[in-house]
C-alpha cells in the first residue's frame, strides 16, 4: 500500500470514555490521504497541462489573450477553493479547545449541557446540538452533510457553500476545457494542412510529425473534461434537489436505506472480503471504528447499507442520551421512529454509502435497536 494512504498510527491527542485514542484530523491533508483525494489533484494537472500545453499554445491573437485570461482565473479558482474546503476548520469549537478539560462518562448528562448542546461520548465535550462525529475525520462537524473523500474532509454548515462554489467552478472550468478542446479538434481535421503549418511557425515551432500527437492528446483532454462534467453535473443536480427538498445528504441517505428496507430491498454489507493490494488504497481509511465498543453482535447490532450510492461508510456517536426512556433517531427522522434504549455506554453505528462521498448516520445506545433493525451475525 502507499505510504500516504496507509493507517495512522494507534495514538491519539486523548482518549474517549471507552479508552480508545481519539485521532481527529484538523485538515484534509493530514495522514493518511485519500486516493480519491489524489486523483481529483492528479485530473486537474493533467487537465490543466493538457490544455496549456496542447491547446493555448496554438491560438493566436485576441482570441489567445482572452483563452489564456479565462482559463488562467477558471483554473486558480477550482485550486484555491479546493485548497480551501481541505483546510477549512468546519469541526465544532469545542473540539480543540484548551482551556476545557475533557469530561468523564459521568459529566457527560444532558443536565450538565448548557443550552443549545449536547454530550459527546468520542470528543468528550459539550458540542452543538446536530454535530455528528465523523469516524473518518474522528470529530464533531455542525450542520454536517457528508464526508467527502474527493476533499478528505466534511461538508457541514460552515463551508457548505464554498463546496457548492467549487462544484459550480469546477463543471465550468470543465466545460470551457471541453469547448475549447472540440473546437481544437474539429480545427486539425478540417484543415491538417494549415494546422501544420501554424505547428512550424507558431507554437514552440513544432515538427509536424507531431500532429498525431497533439491530436491524441486533445482528444484525452476532451475526453477527461467531459468524464469530469458528467460526474460533477450529477451532484450538481443531487445537491439542487437536496436544496430544494429542504434536506441534507445524511438525510436523505437514511431515509433512501429506510426505503429500501420496506421493500425488502436492504443488502447487508456485513462478510465481504476486504481489498487487497492496490485497490486497498482505494477503500475509506477511517479513524475510529464504532464495532469496537459494543463486544459481541448480540450486545451490540450493527446496521451496514450498501444502498447504490456506493458510499464508504461513516458513523457518527451518541450526542442524545437517555432521558425519558426513548430516544430520537436524530437527524432525518421528524416525525419518524422513537428507539427505545435498554443498556447505556455503548454505541452502535449506521452504514451509509454514496457517490464516492460518506453519508452518516447517528449511533445510539447498544441494545437501543427496535425490531426494524437486525443486528449481524
Amino acid at each position: 500500500m502507499i505510504g500516504c494512504c496507509k493507517p495512522q498510527s494507534e495514538g491519539g491527542e486523548w482518549k474517549d470514555i471507552y479508552g480508545d485514542p481519539v485521532r481527529p484530523r484538523r485538515t484534509g491533508y493530514e495522514h493518511p490521504l485519500d486516493a480519491l483525494q489524489i486523483s481529483a489533484w492528479a485530473a486537474i494537472a493533467v487537465l490543466a497541462l493538457l490544455h496549456y500545453t496542447v491547446q493555448i499554445p496554438f491560438l493566436h491573437g485576441t482570441f489567445f489573450i482572452v483563452v489564456l485570461v479565462i482559463s488562467s482565473v477558471l483554473i486558480a479558482s477550482v485550486v484555491l477553493t479546493k485548497v480551501a474546503l481541505e483546510l477549512y476548520p468546519q469541526q465544532d469549537p469545542a473540539v480543540f479547545r484548551t482551556d476545557l478539560p475533557r469530561l468523564n462518562q459521568d459529566e457527560l448528562v444532558p443536565e450538565s449541557a448548557e443550552p443549545c448542546t449536547e454530550p459527546c461520548v468520542f470528543c468528550r465535550r459539550f458540542v452543538q446540538v446536530g454535530c455528528k462525529h465523523c469516524s473518518v475525520c474522528d470529530k464533531c462537524v455542525p450542520g454536517f452533510d457528508h464526508h467527502c473523500r474527493w476533499l478528505n474532509s466534511c461538508v457541514g454548515a460552515r463551508n457548505y457553500r464554498l463546496f457548492a462554489t467549487f462544484m459550480g467552478v469546477a463543471w465550468v472550468g470543465m466545460a470551457w476545457v471541453a469547448a475549447l478542446s472540440l473546437y481544437m479538434i474539429q480545427w486539425m481535421l478540417r484543415d491538417v494542412d494549415s494546422f501544420k503549418r501554424r505547428m512550424s511557425t507558431r507554437a514552440y515551432r513544432s515538427p509536424t510529425r507531431a500532429f498525431p500527437a497533439v491530436v491524441f492528446f486533445n482528444f484525452v483532454s476532451l475526453l477527461i473534461a467531459v468524464a469530469g462534467i458528467c460526474s460533477l453535473g450529477k451532484l450538481i443536480c443531487f445537491h439542487v434537489y437536496l436544496d430544494i427538498t429542504h434536506q441534507s445528504t445524511y438525510e436523505h441517505i437514511v431515509k433512501e436505506r429506510e426505503r429500501k428496507r420496506a421493500l425488502g430491498e436492504y443488502r447487508s454489507q456485513s462478510g465481504e472480503p476486504e481489498a487487497n493490494g492496490c485497490l486497498a488504497c482505494f477503500e475509506l481509511r477511517k479513524r475510529r471504528y464504532f464495532k469496537r465498543h459494543g463486544g459481541n453482535n448480540t450486545t451490540q447490532p450493527e446496521v451496514n447499507d450498501d444502498d447504490d450510492y456506493r458510499e464508504a461508510d461513516s458513523s457518527v456517536p451518541l450526542h442524545q442520551r437517555e432521558r425519558t426512556g426513548t430516544l430520537g433517531t436524530g437527524a432525518g427522522s421528524e416525525g419518524g421512529q422513537r428507539l427505545t434504549p435498554h443498556a447505556k455506554g455503548r454505541a452502535f453505528s449506521l452504514e451509509l454509502r454514496a457517490d464516492g462521498e460518506v453519508g452518516q448516520s447517528a449511533a445510539y445506545p447498544a441494545g437501543s435497536l427496535s425490531r426494524t433493525y437486525e443486528p449481524v451475525h
